[in-house]
């Protein structure tokens, strides 16, 4: 069976919603379906990364929006209503699986335009059910399209049933038992008999992670040698340079969807860089970059436009830089707006029928004006070796600049990022070595006894797909 499960949250955040769909994309795979997932994302790589077999379809542009005491990551964008039409028309899903089937916008576009099997998926439970209670007579038409009804507690279904009365099944969320029943020697910093608060979850408000720590200090008194360890395993590259002293300014900038080849996003990093030199305790003259993908091409990009140490670009997206990844080639392939990773998968594998004599020269300019050491990091999978590797090395060399490359055979795109990724330590490794070989000012690590290295079995959650 072909089936589509809809998300309406960010796929490349961490979030409930996101990892229950992505085990049971999981599960439907293992049992000879076809699977596709649908939802919007963030992230800016020119190929949506997951840990599942299966192919993501990124739909619109994520704003977060507060509610619940959380925020929602999700997509309004009105350019998604033709993009999920057109899906639907070229897949011809058997069923289609909805989570959170009256979010907006994303579930609703796709409950609008689907003519198969709908069937959808309530989560939440809500203290002020004002959504419901003012939307009711605009998504009723919308309901009465699923066919069958879930939800993943007794909860969320009197919340839902309230309003949109129907015969719920409660299906709760699944736990991976073979996963979680493993056995395992304890760690050794924390085999001794030090009581021991383990605190897992996002830093949100309603995680509640702000009541442990205003109460911690009653608990110290009660038992001094307590010890309250707060888990973050989602971002193992991340956290290994935190613990390694360097401060991290992770940019949020504008989307490229549109125009590909807009300098908004650039304009955006610049700002953040020239804050990040201002910043107390910062020295200017040491700041690094680290970016994948088309961050990596912001990476190329900004170092011919700020001052910086040095910059480490992940198998950049220099179809981005080089100019080929354009609006108008993405449109004489049949894409549309907004502009999706896998509508430019041709250009990436033929970048050679793009590269113009204009467009080379061009990017000569631009890397003529690098002005710091470069380290560029590959994989020797993805298609973008051929215009980075071919192209845009063999430019810097020619061009003097301090460039060394490293290749991690094997490796997906994005390995950097993955918490599974074999090559994941050694390329921070790498990395961090390369970075203090140029810091004037070198980073300070945190006391080794506030740190602890769990192993990837170990981690409460599969990393979200990025």
């Amino acid at each position: 069976m072909k089936l589509a499960l809809v998300s309406p949250y960010d796929f490349a955040y961490p979030g409930g919603v996101t990892e229950h769909v992505a085990s049971l994309a999981e599960q439907f795979i293992a049992n000879g379906h076809e699977v596709h997932i649908v939802a919007p994302s963030s992230d800016d790589d020119t190929e949506p990364i997951s840990s599942v077999a299966a192919p993501i379809h990124r739909i619109g542009r994520v704003v977060s929006i507060p509610t619940n005491g959380s925020v929602a990551r999700i997509t309004l964008s009105l350019r998604s209503y033709l993009q999920a039409k057109t899906l639907l028309q070229q897949e011809q899903f058997d069923l289609i699986h909805l989570h959170e089937p009256l979010m907006p916008a994303l579930p609703l576009t796709v409950l609008r335009h689907s003519n198969t099997t709908n069937v959808g998926t309530f989560h939440a439970f809500r203290n002020t059910p004002l959504t419901y209670f003012y939307g009711k007579p605009i998504l009723r038409p919308f309901f009465r399209k699923l066919h069958g009804h879930i939800t993943v507690s007794s909860a969320a279904r009197e919340f839902v049933g309230e309003y949109f009365p129907a015969d719920y099944r409660v299906i709760p969320n699944g736990i991976d038992f073979p996963r979680f029943f493993r056995r395992y020697e304890p760690l050794p910093q924390f085999a001794d008999d030090r009581p021991t608060v383990l605190f897992v979850g996002r830093l949100e408000k309603r995680k509640g992670l702000k009541f442990l720590l205003r109460a911690w200090p009653m608990v110290l008194e009660r038992q001094p040698d307590a010890r309250l360890v707060e888990e973050a395993t989602w971002w193992p590259t991340h956290n290994r340079f935190l613990a390694a002293g360097y401060f991290i300014a992770e940019p949020t900038f504008a989307d490229r969807n549109v125009d590909p080849l807009s300098d908004d996003a650039l304009r955006d990093c610049v700002h953040i860089v020239e804050y990040v030199r201002r910043l107390p305790g910062v020295d200017p003259h040491s700041v690094v970059i680290w970016g994948d993908s088309g961050g990596g091409s912001l990476a190329l990009e900004l170092a011919g436009e700020v001052e910086l140490c040095a910059i480490v670009p992940q198998e950049p997206a220099t179809v981005l830089f080089a100019g080929i990844y354009s609006a108008e080639n993405l449109t004489k392939l049949g894409a549309q707006p907004p502009f999706l990773p896998q509508h430019g998968r041709f250009i990436q594998e033929h970048p050679w029928d793009y590269y113009t004599p204009e467009l080379q020269q061009r990017t000569r300019d631009k890397l003529a004006h690098v002005r710091c050491p470069v380290l560029i990091a590959h994989g020797d999978v993805h298609p973008l070796k051929l215009l980075n590797l071919e192209a845009i090395v063999p430019e810097l060399r020619r061009l003097g600049k301090d460039v060394e490359v490293l290749v991690y055979p094997g490796q997906r795109h994005g390995f950097s990022r993955a918490i599974d990724s074999p090559a994941a330590p050694q390329f921070f490794a790498d990395a961090h070595t390369f970075f203090k070989r140029h810091l004037p000012v070198q980073p300070t690590p945190i006391d080794a006894a506030l740190i602890s290295e769990l192993p990837t079995s170990s981690a409460p959650l599969s990393p979200p797909p990025y």
